[in-house]
Protein backbone atom coordinates (compact mmCIF):
# COMPACT_ATOMS: atom_id res chain seq x y z
CA UNK A 1 0.00 0.00 0.00
CA UNK A 2 1.26 3.38 -0.64
CA UNK A 3 2.21 5.51 1.81
CA UNK A 4 0.71 9.03 2.79
CA UNK A 5 3.81 10.54 0.88
CA UNK A 6 3.58 8.69 -1.83
CA UNK A 7 -0.04 9.79 -2.39
CA UNK A 8 0.84 12.91 -1.98
CA UNK A 9 3.41 13.20 -4.08
CA UNK A 10 0.89 11.61 -7.10
CA UNK A 11 -1.68 14.19 -6.25
CA UNK A 12 0.88 17.07 -6.60
CA UNK A 13 2.39 15.65 -9.98
CA UNK A 14 -1.22 15.30 -11.48
CA UNK A 15 -2.11 18.86 -9.71
CA UNK A 16 0.73 20.17 -11.74
CA UNK A 17 -0.01 18.71 -15.08
CA UNK A 18 -3.41 20.01 -14.82
CA UNK A 19 -2.17 23.37 -14.79
CA UNK A 20 0.21 22.89 -17.37
CA UNK A 21 -2.85 21.85 -19.90
CA UNK A 22 -4.99 24.52 -18.12
CA UNK A 23 -2.40 27.47 -18.90
CA UNK A 24 -2.24 25.19 -22.57
CA UNK A 25 -6.03 25.47 -23.16
CA UNK A 26 -5.92 29.23 -22.09
CA UNK A 27 -2.75 30.23 -24.45
CA UNK A 28 -5.08 28.26 -27.42
CA UNK A 29 -8.23 30.16 -26.41
CA UNK A 30 -6.39 33.31 -26.51
CA UNK A 31 -4.41 33.18 -29.94
CA UNK A 32 -8.06 32.23 -31.22
CA UNK A 33 -9.52 34.82 -29.17
CA UNK A 34 -6.62 37.37 -31.19
CA UNK A 35 -7.00 35.93 -34.71
CA UNK A 36 -10.69 36.22 -34.64
CA UNK A 37 -10.32 39.93 -33.57
CA UNK A 38 -8.09 40.38 -36.15
CA UNK A 39 -10.20 38.71 -38.62
CA UNK A 40 -13.16 40.78 -38.04
CA UNK A 41 -11.01 44.10 -37.74
CA UNK A 42 -9.47 43.59 -41.53
CA UNK A 43 -13.17 42.43 -42.65
CA UNK A 44 -14.87 46.11 -41.20
CA UNK A 45 -12.06 47.70 -43.04
CA UNK A 46 -12.88 45.80 -46.37
CA UNK A 47 -16.53 46.51 -45.88
CA UNK A 48 -16.06 50.32 -44.99
CA UNK A 49 -13.30 50.98 -47.63
CA UNK A 50 -15.93 48.97 -50.59
CA UNK A 51 -18.30 51.27 -49.20
CA UNK A 52 -16.36 54.69 -49.47
CA UNK A 53 -15.16 53.85 -53.09
CA UNK A 54 -18.84 52.73 -54.16
CA UNK A 55 -20.42 56.42 -53.64
CA UNK A 56 -18.76 59.27 -55.94
CA UNK A 57 -18.31 61.79 -53.07
CA UNK A 58 -16.55 59.48 -50.98
CA UNK A 59 -14.65 57.85 -52.96
CA UNK A 60 -13.67 61.23 -54.68
CA UNK A 61 -12.40 62.09 -50.73
CA UNK A 62 -10.79 58.86 -49.99
CA UNK A 63 -9.00 58.58 -52.77
CA UNK A 64 -7.46 61.93 -52.43
CA UNK A 65 -6.72 61.32 -48.39
CA UNK A 66 -4.47 58.27 -49.85
CA UNK A 67 -2.90 60.18 -52.76
CA UNK A 68 -1.72 62.28 -50.10
CA UNK A 69 -0.67 59.10 -47.55
CA UNK A 70 0.24 56.44 -49.30
CA UNK A 71 4.12 56.36 -49.73
CA UNK A 72 5.23 52.84 -51.10
CA UNK A 73 5.03 52.19 -54.62
CA UNK A 74 3.08 48.93 -54.49
CA UNK A 75 0.53 50.14 -52.57
CA UNK A 76 -0.22 53.57 -54.53
CA UNK A 77 -0.58 51.07 -57.43
CA UNK A 78 -2.91 48.97 -56.19
CA UNK A 79 -5.06 52.83 -56.38
CA UNK A 80 -3.73 53.71 -59.54
CA UNK A 81 -1.88 56.25 -58.06
CA UNK A 82 1.22 55.79 -59.56
CA UNK A 83 2.98 58.94 -61.22
CA UNK A 84 2.76 58.70 -65.23
CA UNK A 85 5.47 59.59 -67.18
CA UNK A 86 4.94 63.45 -67.41
CA UNK A 87 5.37 63.34 -63.83
CA UNK A 88 1.47 63.87 -63.06
CA UNK A 89 -0.45 61.16 -60.90
CA UNK A 90 -3.07 59.05 -63.18
CA UNK A 91 -6.27 59.56 -62.21
CA UNK A 92 -8.01 56.20 -60.26
CA UNK A 93 -9.50 53.98 -62.88
CA UNK A 94 -13.16 53.36 -62.54
CA UNK A 95 -13.94 50.00 -61.81
CA UNK A 96 -17.47 48.35 -62.80
CA UNK A 97 -19.27 50.02 -59.38
CA UNK A 98 -18.58 53.44 -60.63
CA UNK A 99 -19.52 55.06 -63.93
CA UNK A 100 -17.09 56.33 -66.01
CA UNK A 101 -17.38 61.06 -66.29
CA UNK A 102 -20.38 61.95 -67.57
CA UNK A 103 -22.88 58.77 -67.01
CA UNK A 104 -25.29 58.45 -64.77
CA UNK A 105 -26.27 55.71 -62.11
CA UNK A 106 -29.64 54.22 -62.69
CA UNK A 107 -32.41 55.03 -60.08
CA UNK A 108 -33.30 52.49 -57.43
CA UNK A 109 -35.62 52.93 -55.07
CA UNK A 110 -37.14 55.98 -53.16
CA UNK A 111 -35.08 58.12 -55.98
CA UNK A 112 -31.55 57.58 -54.36
CA UNK A 113 -28.74 56.72 -56.91
CA UNK A 114 -27.73 53.23 -57.07
CA UNK A 115 -24.43 52.38 -55.89
CA UNK A 116 -24.30 50.53 -59.19
CA UNK A 117 -24.04 51.01 -62.55
CA UNK A 118 -27.09 49.73 -64.80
Amino acid sequence: MATLADRIAAAEEKLTKMREQKRASDALREARNKKKERSDDTRRKILAGATALAEPGLRDLVLEALAQRLTRQDDRALFGLNKGQDGQEKEWQADHHSPPAGEQRCGSQGGEASPYPC
